[in-house]
């Protein structure tokens, strides 16, 4: 005899398992088949069912659907899932999921954002435009900064990537280094850079990507 389980959350059905005889009713049976007693006659075996289990089978299903079971009706009912990515609100971040569209967290939304919205709006149900974002991509000069550094060598990053590089400088004085590696715009790498060198660009960097707040801000 199968068993058929389903989640607690949403009822959704979640395996199959091979029931267990009771073993106290499997005694009683035994005895029965001795005493003969027809008042008290052999009865049809019983099974142990676990909590959040059904002896109803699920139906078969398609490839973008789910069986969930209804424990009023006890029946299956056939729903459709989403299967795809999802966004969180406070920032856009993507993650893909295959669950119940009641499953959604509330912080997500299937509402897909472009690169310029920073916020989910709950009441509108739309991305709310980042100004500053559309600024920066329209210029294509969102958090970079340039730098005519060592050899002529372009070097650009965002304030993110200024403060990696720091943390390398750090480190290598840490570790009694006088020379640092850096990679350029261009994917070159430049393994003699003085550690004064590096505090140049470094420096550079801070002041070019400052300006250009400052730019949008005013």
């Amino acid at each position: 005899m199968k068993g058929y389980f389903y989640t607690h959350e949403t009822c959704e059905f979640a395996g199959e398992t091979d029931l267990r005889v009771d073993p106290g009713e499997a005694r009683l049976n035994a005895r029965r088949a001795v005493t003969k007693d027809p008042l008290d006659p052999v009865q049809p075996v019983k099974y142990l069912l676990p909590g959040h289990a059904t002896l109803i089978e699920p139906p078969l299903l398609d490839s973008d659907e789910l069986a969930c079971f209804n424990c009023e009706t006890k029946i299956w009912e056939i729903k459709t899932k989403f299967t795809g990515l999802i966004y969180l609100k406070r920032d856009g971040s993507s993650k893909s999921v295959d669950c119940l569209p009641a499953c959604i967290p509330d912080e997500f939304t299937q509402i897909e954002p472009d690169e310029n919205h920073s916020y989910f709006d709950d009441i509108t149900q739309t991305w709310i435009l980042d100004k500053k974002r559309k600024f920066f991509a329209e210029t294509k000069t969102f958090a970079v900064a340039a730098f005519e550094g060592f050899e002529g060598a372009t070097f650009r990053g965002s304030v993110e990537n200024i403060e990696s590089i720091k943390a390398k400088r750090d480190i290598a004085i840490d570790q009694g280094k006088t020379t640092l590696g850096l990679w350029d715009s261009s994917g070159n790498f430049h393994g003699g850079l003085t550690l004064t060198e590096v505090d140049n660009i470094i420096e550079k960097l801070y002041d070019n990507w400052t300006a250009q707040e400052q730019l949008y801000l005013i």
